[in-house]
């Protein structure tokens, strides 16, 4: 029985701190890492949101970017993401194959991730998304220095660096094979922080107190798993797995948006089957009847393909339809949904917000150890492997803002430590 006035307070366990307060009754040291995100994109320190293009049923004519709401009044909606890591080129499959490779069947686009903008002195794209990197730096020494298979920078040598770590390719398959972890660094977290400035006031808008209505999106894509089947006749093993997600058509869903309504203009809504709803993206949808892989040697049979993205069609959203409308969680994993006005101070153009994010990882990755000669002599190369094999899938940040563009400037860093 306890006695009355003794209060017992629970203590807030956390595995990390478990794990340095072990390592400091030990007297192990184990260093760390501040890797910082790039901050200045396309030249500038600063990047301004994309306006989205509506199509010319539902635009003010002579403006894509103006979606028309009557009385000669309009709506927009601008966006601008970032990706952690480096660019991930998508997987698409132009032509409907059959030929009994593993990535046959239907005609598809497999891009998880939305393409980056790019800026030359004569190539000007602009996608409205861009990549951070800060999840790994090959050119960071203290991080090198961290990777138990890396050749130690000169700066960082203690006189015993890696000299157990294997030279042969065979015996780093070997080492590697008994202990996975064996090239691995701690993933903590990422912590961001990005100033938002509004940068220009809607023109029907002027007179009013206009705060700005932003949507901040975290999200990761779902990598599906992958199954081994064994055919019962000839023993021959079978992998299966569905098709990765399409970020221009698979990224939200709602059965409220339907094909009857402001989704395609062409179905009316009181047809049969008005009442359908598919997967959509900023700009297009997917199909409605998508096709199925009916390939028996593909790794996707059975799946239905997402809709490559050069035919898919445009779908005839509002503003309000997309800042408002759910992520389709089968697809993409919900980190934030968080939707804000901008300061209180002032009104359009000098409305401010600081958004602070934090992206827990806290897992250890794994590493494929250095890279081999390519004369097939089996010798290590000083090149070392350098995306981990246990992250799935990296974290995608979208600012949707209503009525108003903005201006950001992204700031961080990734915490990382030696195991």
């Amino acid at each position: 029985m306890v006695p009355s006035g003794i209060v017992f307070k629970r203590h807030k366990f956390d595995a990390m701190s478990f794990r340095k307060r072990v390592h400091d009754a030990l007297n192990i040291t184990k260093r760390s890492v501040k890797l910082p995100v790039k901050e200045v994109l396309r030249g500038k320190q600063y990047v301004v949101s994309k306006s989205k293009n509506f199509h010319t049923d539902v635009s003010i004519s002579g403006d894509a970017t103006k979606y028309d709401i009557g009385g000669g009044h309009s709506q927009t909606l601008d966006y601008v993401g970032f990706v952690m890591g480096d660019e991930v080129e998508p997987i698409k499959l132009q032509a409907a194959q059959n030929t009994g490779n593993l990535d046959d069947g239907p005609i598809n686009t497999q891009r998880p991730y939305p393409e980056d903008s790019y800026l030359s002195s004569d190539v000007d794209i602009d996608t409205g998304f861009h990549y951070l990197g800060g999840l790994y730096d090959e050119n960071n020494d203290l991080l090198k220095a961290m990777r138990k298979s890396a050749i130690t920078p000169t700066s960082y040598e203690t006189g015993d660096d890696n000299i157990d770590w294997p030279s042969q390719h065979l015996e780093q398959v070997q080492l590697l094979t008994m202990n996975p972890s064996a090239d691995a660094l701690i993933y903590h977290q990422t912590k961001l922080e990005f100033l938002i400035t509004g940068i220009l006031k809607p023109e029907f808008d002027q007179a009013s107190n206009h705060r700005g209505l932003v949507r901040m999106l975290i999200v990761r894509p779902v990598i599906p798993s992958a199954r081994l089947h064994m055919n019962g006749v000839s023993g021959k093993p079978t992998i299966r797995t569905d098709y990765l997600p399409n970020i221009d058509t698979e990224l939200f869903y709602s059965g409220k948006r339907m094909l009857g309504g402001r989704m395609m203009s062409s179905r009316s809504h009181d047809a049969n089957d008005s009442n359908n709803a598919v997967t959509f993206g900023l700009d297009k949808m997917d199909a409605e009847l998508p096709v199925m892989n009916l390939d028996t040697d593909s790794i996707y049979y059975g799946k239905m393909a997402p809709s490559p993205t050069s035919s898919a069609v445009d779908h005839r959203l509002s503003p309000f339809d997309i800042i408002t409308a759910p992520v389709n969680r089968k697809k993409y994993k919900v980190i934030a949904d968080q939707t804000f006005h901008m300061d209180t101070q002032h009104h359009g153009v000098a409305s401010m917000r600081t958004q602070h994010v934090t992206i827990p990882y806290h897992f250890e990755a794994k590493f494929a150890g250095r890279v081999p000669h390519a004369d097939g002599a089996g010798d290590l190369t000083d090149i070392t492997f350098n995306e981990p094999l246990n992250m799935k899938s990296k974290p995608i940040i979208m600012f949707l803002s209503l009525d108003q563009k903005l201006s950001v400037q992204p700031t961080g860093f990734t915490v990382i430590s030696e195991t």
